[in-house]
């Protein structure tokens, strides 16, 4: 574990997350809650959907209880891209102040369907953003099924170059 791209990676997160609220808030109304054969159903449903396992994660990652997923709800999509970018924000945070031990603790867990696990904090981390990674790209695909010619890159490797010493 290197506990720099850990960090990175977090930061990473948060980045792409905001470039992903910039183009979403070019969207229409009907663009943003159109049912489409996606995983959720719509664009709005796949910003919850990334919003609430984020949290979900940053909350096991403090092992705290789960939280809500009924109070992460809205039909309003600023208050969702509200959410969507303070979630986010929530783990940076939490992530970027982990020191070397923190990250290597593992943590008991347990699934959606109560499956219990152990895995330490940096592996959950790095499950947590590539999950958010994934469904960006299925954000981008939508949003272009949805006419949008300027869609964001959001390549880690891009992040990389524009915010390290890589260039």
């Amino acid at each position: 574990m290197n506990i720099k791209i850990i960090k990175d990676y977090a930061r990473y997160n948060l980045w792409a997350n905001k470039k992903i609220a910039i183009s979403l808030n070019e969207l229409s109304d009907l663009s943003w809650t159109k049912e489409d054969k996606s995983s959720f159903g719509s664009i709005a449903a796949t910003v919850v959907h990334i919003l609430w396992a984020e949290k979900l994660w940053t909350e096991r990652l403090k092992n705290q209880p789960l939280p809500d997923i009924s109070s992460l709800q809205s039909d309003h999509r600023e208050e969702t891209m509200d959410k969507f970018l303070e979630f986010s924000e929530q783990l940076t945070e939490l992530v970027i102040n982990y020191d070397e031990n923190d990250l290597n603790n593992s943590i008991r867990y347990a699934t959606m369907s109560g499956k219990g696990y152990k895995n330490p904090r940096y592996q959950m981390i790095h499950h947590c953003i590539n999950h958010s990674t994934f469904h960006r790209g299925q954000l981008i695909m939508m949003m272009r099924y949805h006419h949008m010619t300027e869609v964001p890159s959001t390549d880690f490797i891009s992040y990389l170059n524009l915010y390290s010493e890589n260039t």
